[in-house]
């Protein structure tokens, strides 16, 4: 139940009495406020019926019978909105990256299947509590070093310990595709910015922005050929006359080629020894069951892969990857350009979230 709208309201005025009596309910009408659903207009004098901690109805007073059974709250002059879902966060791993024991965002190695973001989660952090009060009710919350950054995991924004807030402690395998931005052969926006952590663009305005990209200026300043304008000059986009092809290439992209066809080769007969003639496999080579068996579960199509990719030619590159291993279920995570791919995207069924 959200306070009033602004105007007129000062600090002091706004009774939170409502919301904090329903923090122990799981069965309850809302009657007499504003209703905001996410499908359709907003419903003066609506109804919200829940049980079980379930949404079961929602409409005008006027169409729904309210339930002589369940608690009522009188939300008159409130306004009522669906909690939101956070897709991609590090809410609870990160507090601030001043100091090192504030953040737990990162681990040693660059392959980490194993690696679960949930127990690293404070839930005591301020920001939860930030993003709560701001409508935020569930997040997915990963880790961001590495190739495979490890498993996120879906919590609740509430609960004292990290078990009582998950939802879905292994929700996803997080893959930060090990792909160029460009082409080969093509020169592109964020070659301006080599050896700077970002590129520095023109904001219109005599200032630099890293994030200033916007279409009003440029038709598609990720484009494959063509100028843009950057903070240290015109930039020609250069492209060959043949369209390149992807391929699984690249040291790192390779690894991750062979460590996906090792841990399937492992889930059809489980054995991490490389010669087949040396004994007691499991002391010998233990460490590499860990990470084959947390592989497992995305191999088996349980549970889905999310790939960091945003543009046209990361994306691309993707299908041949899931062509390479069509069991998983793959994602897409940033998809800046991926608006491009737009058709060959939901022909293969890949969602995508876009940050």
């Amino acid at each position: 139940v959200a306070p009033p709208e602004a105007s007129g309201w000062r600090a002091g005025e706004y009774d939170a009495g409502p919301a904090a009596s329903l923090l122990a309910e799981t069965s309850f009408v809302l009657v007499g406020g504003t209703v905001h659903p996410v499908s359709g207009p907003e419903i003066p004098d609506g109804v919200v019926i829940v049980r079980g901690g379930r949404i079961t109805a929602v409409g005008p007073a006027s169409q729904i019978s309210v339930p002589e059974d369940l608690v009522q709250v009188d939300a008159a002059g409130k306004h009522v909105y669906p909690g939101m879902i956070d897709p991609l966060t590090n809410l609870g791993i990160h507090e601030f990256g001043a100091v090192g024991q504030a953040t737990d965002m990162s681990e040693t190695g660059h392959f980490n299947p194993h690696v679960r973001a949930i127990p690293a989660i404070v839930p005591y952090s301020a920001a939860i509590g930030v993003a709560r009060a701001n409508g935020i009710t569930s997040a997915l919350v990963t880790q961001v070093s590495g190739t495979i950054q490890g498993t996120a995991g879906v919590v609740q924004l509430r609960g004292d310990t990290y078990e009582r807030m998950a939802i879905e402690p292994e929700a996803a395998l997080m893959v930060n595709l090990p792909v160029p931005r460009d082409a080969p052969g093509s020169r592109g926006f964020w070659d301006a910015s080599e050896g700077r952590s970002f590129p520095e663009v023109e904001d219109g305005a005599g200032g630099q922005s890293p994030f200033f990209v916007s279409a009003a200026f440029h038709e598609d300043v990720f484009r494959a050929g063509g100028t843009i304008w950057t903070a240290s000059g015109v930039v020609d986009l250069q492209t060959g006359d043949e369209e390149p092809t992807p391929e699984l290439t690249g040291e790192r992209m390779e690894e991750l080629v062979a460590l996906f066809e090792r841990a399937r080769s492992f889930g059809e007969r489980p054995t991490v020894a490389q010669d087949p003639t040396r004994p007691f496999e499991a002391n010998v080579w233990g460490g590499d069951r860990v990470i084959l068996s947390a592989l497992q579960p995305a191999l088996r199509g349980e549970m889905p892969v999310l790939f960091q990719a945003n543009s046209e030619w990361q994306i691309r590159t993707l299908f041949v990857f899931l062509d390479e291993f069509p069991e998983l279920r793959g994602g897409v995570v940033g998809g800046m350009e991926a608006f491009k791919v737009a058709r060959e995207l939901a022909g293969r069924d890949i969602p995508v979230i876009l940050t």
